[in-house]
């Protein structure tokens, strides 16, 4: 039996630094610390990506030129592009916004590459009425909720002082 005081582990060197490692026999350390055997683990020989020389002609994109019309996703907009979701998006508030037909003269917003958005509930009237809404025209959410876009909860009101007249005495808001 040791004395008191007395060390009975082993020094060695950490694989990755080199640096002395104290270790128990019951509990061998091959690594200094946690860092180290992350590197290890990520560039050592046991990833099978180190040993792999993908540097210039090796590379499978080397001299490959994918702009433009050599791009496979050239000019693939909407419903043909791979990620695709439907085109639906919700605001903070609950209201939701869907992709607006490309000749639609007001739209809510146009991103950069030129998807133009428009608050669905809006565009579910404009389709109930078979014409475009004016920008100055409001449709009113009869229950309050900003993400029921029936068009029985649909209200069409010609201004914003009407519908606050007549829409918000309407639903108790």
């Amino acid at each position: 039996m040791p004395a008191k005081g007395h060390r009975t582990g082993m020094i060695s060197q950490c694989l990755q630094c080199g640096k002395d490692v104290y270790s128990y026999p019951s509990r061998p350390r091959q690594f200094c610390s946690r860092g180290c055997h992350r590197t290890y683990s990520n560039l050592g020989p046991s990833n099978p990506a180190y040993t792999r020389d993908v540097s210039g002609a090796n590379n499978p994109m080397y001299g490959v030129k994918r702009t433009g019309k050599a791009n496979p996703m050239y000019g693939k907009r909407k419903h043909l592009a791979p990620r695709w979701k439907g085109g639906r998006k919700t605001r903070k508030d609950g209201y939701i916004f869907v992709i607006a037909p490309d000749d639609h003269p007001y739209p809510a917003y146009t991103k950069p590459n030129g998807t133009k958005y428009i608050l669905e509930h809006r565009y579910l009237m404009e389709c109930h009425l078979g014409r475009y809404l004016d920008p100055h025209e409001v449709v009113h959410h009869i229950d309050g909720n900003t993400s029921n876009n029936e068009l029985a909860n649909l209200q069409l009101f010609s201004s914003q002082s009407e519908h606050i007249k007549n829409g918000h005495a309407v639903s108790g808001e």
